[in-house]
């Protein structure tokens, strides 16, 4: 395969991000948390007074491999060396912090104003709005469409660096039978990419997501890599790194490897997805527990059975994690 486009959801994929008291305003900027490699780990202050953001594990390693890939240069993903003060992240936090509450008033935003205020912010680390012209020749070209508002977006951009093409919102997922949906032929038609409408998407871009229901209708099927939900400070979590793994095996062979595929049963059909990990967020209007893929859970019944344990089923705890998909986060 000669190139991948990967398009990214951002909560509990690439970040969690944590409100709390969405009605405490900014007194001060930013405050960072750095890794042991000296990456940007977590932001507190963002957007309200109180709200927490952690990066997943391994997200700025991976977009180092992206950058590889690209004959670009690494940079490291660090805040603490720019000149900008304080009193300016301030400032431009309230901005953002004004334009989520406009975004839910009024949701005709144009993208225009994700554009100027990327150009604002380039200063912080991210770049203006890329052009897709001018990366055609990227091996990996990486997007986002986040279940986030415009305003959230807005806030997030000057820290998700420059390696990202294009970006997409809520605002843009398409009332369907899964109630609201990110479908990749909406992403291939709003970028001019090469695409002849009568045949499957194509194999080389997909959605990577925690959200059953944008990985398994009929759009996205093969063309989706289901994750697991990262909820924050889980330092062995290895999605990005399983992932660059996959990426590398698609780039050299055309085709996803066998072990990343797995069985799920979704409403009595049995079907196969692209997935990074074992245990996955249920659906919206589904059973808790969540999802687990047909093998695992056939082996969890045998070990029972064998065992003289509990009925089937019975060693398969419920999933209570709380899910609150709202506009400000997943």
């Amino acid at each position: 395969m000669k190139n991948l486009c990967l398009v990214l959801d951002i909560d509990e994929t690439i970040l969690h991000y944590d409100p709390k008291n969405s009605n405490k305003p900014l007194t001060r900027g930013p405050k960072y948390i750095y890794d042991a490699d000296g990456e940007l780990a977590e932001i507190y202050g963002l957007m309200y007074g109180d709200d927490e953001l952690f990066f997943r594990p391994g997200f700025w390693k991976f977009i180092k491999y992206v950058k590889s890939q690209n004959g670009e240069t690494a940079s490291q993903n660090s805040i603490r060396n720019d000149s900008i003060s304080d009193d300016s992240i301030r400032n431009d936090s309230r901005r953002n912090d004004s334009r989520r509450n406009d975004s839910r008033r009024n949701d005709s935003i144009s993208d225009d104003s994700i554009s100027d205020d990327s150009s604002r912010h380039s200063r912080r680390g991210g770049s203006p709005r890329n052009s897709l012209s001018s990366r055609n020749n990227d091996r990996i070209l990486l997007g986002i469409w986040t279940f986030g508002e415009r305003g959230y977006l807005n806030a997030l951009r000057p820290y998700l660096g420059d390696s990202f093409a294009f970006f997409h919102t809520i605002e843009e997922m398409k009332e369907g039978r899964l109630r609201l949906d990110k479908q990749l032929d909406y992403v291939i038609e709003k970028n001019n990419m090469p695409y002849n409408k009568s045949l499957p998407l194509p194999p080389n871009i997909f959605l990577v997501d925690n959200r059953p229901e944008n990985i398994y209708h009929k759009i996205n099927r093969n063309n989706g890599i289901l994750v697991e939900s990262f909820h924050g400070h889980n330092p062995r979590d290895t999605m990005f790194q399983n992932l660059q793994h996959m990426c590398n095996a698609l780039l050299k062979t055309g085709r996803m490897p066998n072990q990343s595929i797995k069985r799920f049963n979704i409403k009595g059909n049995e079907m196969p997805i692209a997935c990074i990990g074992s245990r996955f967020d249920g659906l919206d209007d589904g059973e808790p527990g969540g999802l687990v893929p047909v093998r695992a859970r056939s082996k969890s019944m045998r070990k029972s059975r064998s065992s003289g344990g509990s009925k089937p089923n019975g060693d398969t705890k419920p999933n209570k994690r709380k899910q609150n998909y709202t506009k400000k986060t997943k």
